[in-house]
């Protein structure tokens, strides 16, 4: 299982931290026709999501305290929740805009 995690771990991090220097960026737009400058802003927004998921799998896989155990959960929950909500306001800010 700990290697299931620490994959996790790189990949969430290494795409969180792409995203923040504002590479990988068409991860994100596939091949549609944004301008740079939006693709880094939302590079920007949804990092912070993914690197805390990155956190999050390495505090559950390498550690076996309950305390820390804990604190990925929390890191997790926290994650998952900056992200839902992150797709929820894209979503009503698109939506006013047509």
């Amino acid at each position: 299982m700990d290697i299931l995690y620490l994959t996790l771990c790189v990949v969430f991090m290494l795409i969180g931290v792409q995203f923040t220097r504002g590479k990988w960026l068409r991860l994100l737009a596939g091949h549609s026709n944004k301008s740079e400058e939006k693709l880094k802003k939302s590079g920007l927004i949804i990092a912070p999501g993914l690197i805390g998921l990155g956190l999050s799998m390495f505090f559950f896989g390498f550690f076996n305290s309950h305390y820390w155990a804990n604190i990925g959960n929390a890191i997790f929950v926290l994650s998952i929740a900056y992200l839902v909500a992150t797709v929820i306001l894209a979503y009503i800010k698109f939506g006013r805009e047509k």
